[in-house]
C-alpha cells in the first residue's frame, strides 16, 4: 500500500484527534485504576495499532490503526508522568519532580530521534521492518509494565469527576 502526502496527513490528523479526545478521560482512568495496568493497556493498545498497520490494504485501515495507535498513547502519556510524581513524592523528593520529568521528556525527544534516523535505514530494507521493530521494542515495554512498582497513590479524599476539575481552573 502506498499513500500520498495527502493521506499520511489524514492518518496524522486523525491520530492528533484520538489523542486530543482522550486526553483527560485516559488520566481519570490512570488516577481510578492501577498506574501499571493502565501502561499495559496503553501499550496493548499501540501493539494493535501497529499490527493494525502492518497488515493495513489502504487508506481507511491505516487511518483507524493510527487512530489504534494514539488511544494507546494517549493512555500512556499522563500515566508515566503520574507514576513519576508519585515515586518522588512517596520518598519526599516531590521538589525533583521538574528536573527528572524534563530528562524524561527529553530523553524522550532523542529516542524518537534515533529510532527515526533507525526506522528510515530498516525502511531501506524492507518497508515492514520499522513496524516490526516497533512491535518488538513494544513487547518489551508491555513486560516492563508487568514490573513496575507502584507507590502509594496520594490521593484526594473525594475522587471527582475530570469535567468538574477542568471546570474549576
Amino acid at each position: 500500500m502506498v499513500l500520498g502526502f495527502d493521506d499520511f496527513l489524514l492518518g496524522e490528523a486523525a491520530f492528533a484527534a484520538t489523542l486530543v479526545l482522550l486526553e483527560v478521560p485516559s488520566g481519570w482512568l490512570s488516577d481510578v485504576w492501577k498506574r501499571r495496568h493502565v501502561l499495559l493497556l496503553g501499550t496493548l493498545f499501540e501493539m494493535l495499532g501497529y499490527g493494525l498497520l502492518l497488515v493495513a490494504d489502504g487508506l481507511w485501515m491505516a487511518v483507524a490503526a493510527q487512530c489504534v495507535i494514539g488511544v494507546g498513547i494517549s493512555l500512556i502519556s499522563g500515566t508515566n508522568t503520574a507514576l513519576l510524581y508519585d515515586s518522588l513524592l512517596s520518598e519526599g523528593r516531590e521538589a525533583e519532580y521538574r528536573r527528572h520529568e524534563g530528562r524524561r521528556m527529553g530523553l524522550g525527544l532523542y529516542s524518537v530521534a534515533g529510532a527515526s534516523m533507525t526506522g528510515g535505514l530498516l525502511y531501506a530494507v524492507d518497508q515492514r521492518l520499522p513496524v516490526v521493530m516497533s512491535l518488538v521494542a513494544l513487547g518489551a515495554a508491555a513486560l516492563s509494565s508487568l514490573m513496575v512498582h507502584e507507590p502509594e497513590r496520594h490521593r484526594r479524599a473525594v475522587l471527582r469527576h475530570p469535567l468538574a476539575d477542568m471546570l474549576e481552573t
